[in-house]
């Protein structure tokens, strides 16, 4: 056997599709549009129910939120999806990477309680004010700073 289940330490998920932004390079843009070969869709709870079986969960210890093809953050389900984790005894780390650009001051406070002290999010972020949205087209550079501070006060690493 390759790998036995209990081996398996560290998960990436590439959990959307979604995405606010249409950034030049990457995978899911054709000309400037959302590829339209693309399918949109996201995970939902049963999914997690069925990829994070009590086996997994309890010899985890990173899940790193990561799209290829979208940002978590543009999921409408990725906060139900990570409040089951916890909620079904997921006590490992969850790392988040996010463009930032996207969500509610509420949204953000929700994700900083659900990772709590065992999680943290990356803001990528490609330039300055000034540069920014070259590359993260459609960002807001004011949106973004306001989503990093929001998540801080609310106690998010």
């Amino acid at each position: 056997m390759y790998l036995d289940i209990s081996e398996i330490e560290s998960i990436q998920i590439d959990h959307t599709s979604r995405c606010n932004l249409l950034c030049p390079q990457c995978a899911r843009v054709v000309k400037g549009k959302v590829n339209p070969n693309l399918p949109m869709g996201e995970l939902t709870v049963d999914d997690y129910k069925i990829i994070f079986p009590k086996e997994i969960i309890k010899n985890i210890k990173l899940i790193t939120q990561c799209g290829n093809y979208g940002d978590v953050v543009a999921s409408n389900t990725i906060l139900d999806c990570l409040d089951w984790l916890r909620t079904n005894g997921y006590k490992g780390h969850i790392n988040v990477i996010t463009n930032g650009s996207a969500r509610t001051a509420s949204w953000w406070k929700e994700l900083a309680k659900i990772l709590g002290r065992h999680g943290k999010v990356t803001f990528s972020i490609d330039g300055l004010r000034d540069t920014n949205h070259l590359y993260r087209v459609n960002s807001q550079w004011d949106k973004i700073r306001q989503n990093i501070k929001t998540y801080i006060d609310a106690g998010g690493r």
